[in-house]
């Protein structure tokens, strides 16, 4: 794949690396969004047939169904999400580094004699974004900051 992206693009080797996970990447989330919007959006394999996408070959979506209909798929689909709906209180901070969110803080405070605590950073990695639509309530969340500076200004 490099020699193939090599020959169409101009790209030092020192890319490499940075290349391949924006292709991981860009892979995923096509992943994602064709069982988003050719399988999980249509009752049965016939409608799904009938809307499939025009840039998959007709027989790599019938695998792709054979796959996702699956019992071993299923199941994992299913742990994954019960996992992932699991999660009290899920950071906002995205694709960030914590060490990088903490570097930033820590510069921030420099200032003032203030020390950089855990709260600190549970509280700035789960600050929601105003107008946002997010599927989880806050609720939780605040409640554990409260907690938090509770215990903290015993």
């Amino acid at each position: 794949m490099w020699k193939y992206i090599k020959e169409k693009y101009d790209i030092p080797d020192e890319a490499k690396q940075w290349v391949f996970e924006l292709v991981c990447s860009a892979w995923r989330k096509y992943k994602s969004q064709l069982k988003t919007n050719h399988f999980k959006a249509y009752e049965n394999d016939e409608l799904r047939m009938e809307n499939r996408p025009v840039d998959v070959p007709e027989s790599h979506f019938k695998d792709l169904l054979k796959y996702w209909n699956s019992d071993p798929h299923k199941k994992m689909s299913k742990t994954n999400t019960e996992n992932r709906n699991r999660l009290k209180c899920p950071h906002t901070a995205g694709r960030t580094p914590f060490s990088l969110i903490r570097e930033e803080k820590k510069k921030e405070i420099s200032d003032t004699s203030d020390t950089l605590s855990s709260k600190d950073i549970f509280v700035t990695t789960r600050k929601r974004k105003l107008g946002r639509i997010y599927k989880s309530s806050y609720d939780n969340t605040i409640s554990k900051i409260a907690e938090m500076e509770r215990i903290q200004s015993t």
